[in-house]
């Protein structure tokens, strides 16, 4: 981590005032802050603007944008197996109706054999996104310390006290709720061949990811859940 090097910054308790940092610890030395270096709104505690809740929404939906596409792309020979795979089931409901047109089909046995297809490709359906996914992240928050969507978007994150290249671990923590818990959890419900503990799943799941992703509109400090647990903040960079 890179050690904040002693000069005047914003002061953390008063954002109309500047304090000297002396390279190690806040000083009793204060001044006037300058207008032009005045905070508009909450701040790392060595002064670095936050981004706003809408700024990081737009930039996930960036990133999810980009990551879908690539992902569609690499999963198409799997799709395309699927597709040929799913033609026999389909074909044998459409015979059901015809020798039997006034009988109700059996859609039980028909989405149990949907399902069965599924299940048997899904390594192949998920792995190329599950891959893609945890590079886009890991590269470019180690590499650049944001994903594309918030480069575009003027966004980086940082560690909250202290700024400097993300280490492993805090990229490893940053990802653990977010994408980690999801893709262990519908792995683990996918495996077991139960579409009940795919809805379970999903059940418990969402308002857990709701809650990380909003949690940011009410915090002081700006974070998500995701954010405390790597003890990072997104700053604004222009």
């Amino acid at each position: 981590m890179t050690q904040t090097p002693a000069d005047w910054y914003p002061d953390p308790s008063d954002d109309h005032r500047l304090r000297y940092w002396d390279g190690s610890a806040w000083t009793a030395h204060v001044a006037p802050a300058p207008v032009s270096a005045r905070p508009t709104g909450p701040t790392t505690p060595d002064g670095e603007p936050l981004a706003g809740w809408w700024w990081r929404a737009l930039a996930y939906l960036l990133d999810g944008t980009i990551l879908g596409a690539l992902s569609g792309i690499a999963s198409i020979p799997a799709i395309i197996q699927v597709q040929r795979d799913l033609v026999p089931v389909i074909e044998r409901l459409g015979q059901e109706l015809e020798q039997n047109p006034d009988a109700p089909p059996d859609l039980a046995a028909f989405y149990s054999e949907y399902f069965d297809v599924l299940q048997s490709h899904l390594v192949a359906l998920a792995l190329p996104g599950v891959v893609l996914g945890l590079l886009y992240w890991v590269i470019f928050l180690r590499w650049k310390g944001a994903t594309p969507g918030k480069l575009m978007l003027g966004m980086r994150v940082r560690l909250r006290d202290g700024d400097g290249r993300l280490p492993w671990r805090s990229i490893a923590a940053r990802l653990s709720l977010p994408l980690g818990v999801p893709w262990v959890t519908y792995g683990v419900a996918f495996a077991t061949g139960s579409f009940p503990a795919f809805l379970v799943a999903y059940a418990v799941l969402g308002p857990v990811l709701l809650l990380d992703a909003l949690w940011a509109t009410w915090d002081p400090k700006r974070q998500t859940l995701h954010d405390k647990l790597a003890r990072t903040n997104v700053v604004r960079t222009r």
